[in-house]
């Protein structure tokens, strides 16, 4: 499984992210957890030149959860519009969504955003508008929100969410980012540039151990090399330990990149263990 998925024609990238969401509700002057209002949920993120278009699934599972917001299962829909902003750092998003219509203002590079909704719920629901604030890690392959829901100035409920970018790679810069022109030229050229970055990150896996990965994997495992081309040293140190590959690659690899090499660990141990006994180790 893959977190980018083939861009339809006109489209930069595809994320998918996966994570969880814990609830709190402000109550007598202070945030309270509230865990049977927690979730997990996913976001299929689509990325064009001049806008971006989302689809978030959540679902409860607590057991005490008592369906006062909504169904268990939910999925949301997100369409946000860029244009470049007055401060040539800036980017401005006008948003529509299954929650409401709003606005935001983010860095070019789609690092850290502000977005705030006009909640389109009932007059008597206690609270009408939603603010989030993004922070994206793209390095490490993870996405921290906080999602607050708020009645006017005051607040009601807040959820902290920590979502993984799906898959076996993370990105060594953003995927996309607006040009100083705002343009859809300058957002593609820049998606040149980050395709490039990554194909400089492949040709690093030149090592004797990366080598004998590519000549040992196909397919969906040759992608898992991709992963791993950012981290030559990591190769050649797990390839030195012959009798415990498993065990080095669990300890010095990120989590998200190991769940994936260990759901093709027999075969890539296997390539490791060719380059010790290679080397006459």
């Amino acid at each position: 499984m893959a977190a980018v998925s083939a861009p339809a024609p006109g489209e930069l990238a595809t994320l998918v992210w996966v994570g969880q969401g814990q609830a709190e509700r402000f109550e007598g002057g202070a945030w309270r957890r509230a865990p049977e209002f927690d979730y997990e949920f996913s976001v299929e993120q689509h990325r064009y030149a001049d806008r971006w278009e989302s689809v978030k699934t959540m679902r409860r599972r607590h057991p005490g959860y008592d369906g006062s917001a909504g169904p268990r299962v939910q999925s949301y829909l997100f369409r946000l519009e860029l244009t470049a902003g007055a401060n040539p750092t800036e980017v401005d998003y006008q948003i529509s969504s299954s929650l409401g219509k709003g606005r935001g203002r983010g860095d070019r590079e789609f690092r850290k955003a502000v977005l705030e909704l006009d909640a389109d719920v009932s007059m008597f629901a206690p609270f009408d508008r939603y603010r989030i604030t993004q922070d994206y890690q793209y390095e490490e392959g993870k996405l921290l929100e906080l999602v607050e829901l708020n009645d006017g100035a005051s607040p009601w409920v807040r959820n902290r969410e920590v979502a993984l970018l799906f898959g076996a790679t993370s990105y060594p810069a953003p995927p996309t980012r607006l040009g100083a022109a705002g343009t859809a030229a300058d957002v593609e050229a820049s998606a040149d540039a980050s395709a490039a970055a990554s194909a400089d990150a492949v040709a690093l896996a030149g090592t004797s151990a990366g080598l004998a990965l590519s000549s040992a994997l196909r397919g969906r495992d040759l992608q898992v090399l991709v992963s791993l081309a950012g981290m030559p040293a990591v190769l050649e140190r797990c390839a030195a330990s012959a009798g415990d590959v498993r065990a080095c690659l669990r300890g010095t690899l990120k989590r998200g990149v190991r769940r994936a090499l260990m759901a093709r660990a027999p075969r890539l141990i296997s390539a490791l263990r060719a380059v010790a006994l290679a080397r006459g180790r």
